[in-house]
């Protein structure tokens, strides 16, 4: 007798978990979701005074998936051609992704960044 109780709720929970293994339920994000833009490098000059010898200042913010996730800084100090390494820096650091913080005596326009970035 103990059996034929049992049968039932056998039968019963094969059909449950068969309807659970054939039913697909619709996804939770229903919405047509749009890819989210990657994030575009910021180059950002600041003048401010320098101690003697240090041409600039240049701090690299490295991101991975949208987080940072190393922070690099390096002192240019003052040569002959200082100008043209400070430009190297900034701009393979900007070509991979990174923000650029440039702190310089010099106006923005003397680095002569931007016309290397175009």
């Amino acid at each position: 007798m103990g059996t034929l109780f049992k049968i039932p709720s056998l039968v019963k929970g094969t059909f449950w978990l068969l309807a659970l293994l054939l039913w697909r339920a619709p996804s939770v994000n229903t919405t047509e979701s749009h890819p989210k833009q990657p994030r575009r490098p910021i180059l950002y000059h600041c003048p401010c005074p320098m101690p003697d010898g240090v041409a600039a200042i240049v701090r690299f913010s490295w991101f991975k998936q949208g987080r940072a996730k190393e922070v690099e800084e390096f002192c240019v100090e003052c040569h002959e051609d200082w100008t043209d390494t400070l430009c190297y820096l900034t701009i393979n650091a900007l070509h991979h992704g990174a923000d650029v913080y440039l702190l310089s005596d010099r106006c923005y326009e003397d680095l002569q960044i931007s016309e290397h970035i175009a």
